[in-house]
């Protein structure tokens, strides 16, 4: 549990904040168990120089690598989906569709207003859930941790 490099803290602001983006001598938190977090952003070791990360100021047993990773970036896409939307940026995705055969792309954002994350749908809870101008959900994206952390 020592060795989790956390590289998304939570400011006082409660807003996410990457660890390359962080300035020594703030107030950090951990996004899955909300305890104290300390910047690392410095020093050398014999292989080279360190990724800046966060850690635990005392270790929780409550955070797992899997959780943290997958907290931390269920909430960055969402975040950045949220500044296309208030920008009125385009997003652009690209798919190929097994029915037709063809490749396709779309501005995902088109009829979407509104970005929430955990939406619960009482049979899922998608991690991420876009919603339309009906207030309906357009459609859910779900981050699966695939490797180790």
């Amino acid at each position: 549990m020592t060795n989790i490099l956390y590289t998304v803290a939570i400011d006082n602001d409660g807003n996410l904040i990457k660890a390359n983006d962080a300035e020594k001598d703030n107030d950090f938190f951990c996004p899955v168990c909300k305890t104290d977090l300390i910047l690392r952003k410095s020093g050398k070791t014999g292989k080279g120089t360190k990724r800046p990360h966060f850690s635990h100021r005392k270790l929780t047993p409550n955070c797992i690598p899997e959780t943290a990773l997958h907290c931390s970036y269920k909430n960055l896409p969402a975040k950045k989906i949220e500044h296309y939307l208030n920008s009125k940026m385009p997003l652009t995705i690209s798919w190929h569709c097994n029915f037709c055969g063809e490749n396709h792309s779309g501005n995902l954002l088109k009829k979407i207003k509104a970005v929430n994350v955990e939406q619960n749908l009482i049979v899922c809870q998608p991690d991420i859930a876009l919603i339309d101008n009906s207030e309906k959900v357009f459609a859910v994206i779900e981050i699966v941790v695939t490797h180790k952390t």
